[in-house]
């Protein structure tokens, strides 16, 4: 999976950017085939603000965050995103699992 991170209104650190890579990369496991992930990071006075963007097949989850520190932030987001996947997840067993299986066949 591919992982973009954009810093806007700010110095690009690598801490920052390992940071949000590890994170994104942690969050793959719930779903198969994710293809890209987008991570934007911005700061605006004391407004720390993370927006995560994935996408998957034909699905796309977005999260967005806002706290006075950009860690919480990124944390907060990814949080939002593993919630967003694993009711997507469930969703799709319960439906493939609760079919009825026609008789006679």
């Amino acid at each position: 999976m591919r992982v973009a991170v954009t810093f806007r209104h700010m110095e690009a650190t690598d801490a920052l950017r390992n940071y949000a890579e590890e994170k994104v990369t942690h969050a793959e496991r719930l779903i198969r085939n994710a293809i890209d992930a987008h991570v934007v990071l911005s700061v605006t006075k004391r407004r720390h603000l993370a927006e995560i963007t994935m996408n998957a097949d034909h699905d796309t989850f977005v999260a967005t965050e806002e706290t006075e520190d950009l860690y919480s932030a990124i944390d907060g987001a990814i949080a939002k995103i593993e919630r967003q996947l694993r009711k997507h997840t469930t969703k799709r067993e319960s439906r493939k699992h609760g079919q009825i299986e026609p008789e006679g066949a």
